[in-house]
């Protein structure tokens, strides 16, 4: 094999490379987001429950809301928050919210931390492939 044809191997095999670490990449990302998303809503949900007055709420049974069914809060000074895993703890309602919020924030600095990882691997990948291009210019010059 001569040397710019393994020079075209290597770079196509690190484009290829690149291109699987950006789509994990992605997919961490999207993991990252959706978190976030839920967090988020539990969060406003306790901040809105917390303002209310109104002590009744329909209640999703299920995450599409095919079923839903009326129910009466109780207990507004507590809350059972998950802490990871099966591990779950009671808290004070301000608690939870507090707790919440800052996982909110430690998961937009994850979003954030993956998102410029994108961007230079997406940077790094296009700078090889006008590499790669000009190196396939090259070969078809030479062959002429």
């Amino acid at each position: 094999m001569s040397e710019p044809e393994s020079e075209v191997r290597s770079l196509v095999e690190q484009l290829e490379a690149l291109k699987n670490y950006v789509n994990e990449l992605q997919s961490r990302l999207q993991v990252a987001l959706s978190e976030l998303e839920e967090v988020r809503l539990a969060r406003t949900t306790l901040t809105h429950i917390r303002e209310s007055k109104d002590r009744r709420m329909l209640v999703a049974l299920d995450r599409r809301g095919h079923a839903l069914v009326y129910a009466e809060l109780k207990d507004l000074n507590n809350v059972v928050l998950a802490l990871g895993g099966d591990l779950y703890a009671k808290v004070p309602l301000d608690k939870a919210i507090e707790v919440l919020l800052e996982r909110e924030r430690e998961l937009e600095r994850i979003a954030s931390g993956i998102e410029g990882e994108i961007k230079k691997v997406t940077n790094l990948y296009n700078e090889l492939a006008k590499k790669l291009q000009k190196q396939l210019s090259s070969s078809q010059m030479q062959q002429r």
